[in-house]
């Protein structure tokens, strides 16, 4: 495999992405990657923070909310050369180009693992996402407590 060489972030950061990456420094690698990936969401509204969005008229919410969904799927289609990989050297700049990609991949693979080992039939929703988020790190060992308990956190909100 050849040398990858991923480009320095051109967006500016704003307090909350600032502080979102902060406090993704203080963890290992991995799991900064997964904090940083479960806010990608928050990066690219923040990204469009210099261009407020006038949301009052319902037409222009769900073409916001459209814009919001794209984005969010560019990101995980190409999560290897993607923002959250820029994001995550700015937590990690120590971090070589393979590692902060490798990351990446990996926090991505363990929330797809979380989703897809979350078993909709009706039983207690509680337990189907402690279920699905042990599933999921028993393929993905080695991550903090803490980012277990977001992975959940995470789950609970996106499966509601």
């Amino acid at each position: 495999m050849g040398m990858i060489v991923i480009p320095p972030d051109p967006l500016p950061l704003t307090p909350l992405t600032r502080r979102l990456i902060a406090e993704a420094a203080t963890l290992p690698l991995r799991d900064a990657a997964s904090a940083l990936w479960w806010q990608r969401s928050t990066f690219i509204r923040e990204g469009e923070a210099a261009a407020p969005q006038d949301l009052s008229n319902r037409a222009d919410a769900i073409v916001y909310g459209q814009m919001l969904a794209e984005g969010l799927a560019q990101d995980r289609a190409a999560a290897p050369g993607s923002g959250a990989v820029l994001r995550l050297r700015r937590a990690h700049p120590r971090a070589g180009d393979t590692e902060l990609r490798d990351a990446i991949l990996a926090a991505v693979k363990f929330d797809d693992d979380c989703n897809r080992f979350f078993a909709n039939d009706g039983t207690d929703y509680e337990q189907q996402v402690q279920h699905a988020v042990a599933r999921a790190s028993r393929l993905s060992p080695g991550y903090l407590e803490t980012t277990l308990r977001d992975a959940r956190y995470q789950l609970a909100k996106n499966m509601r």
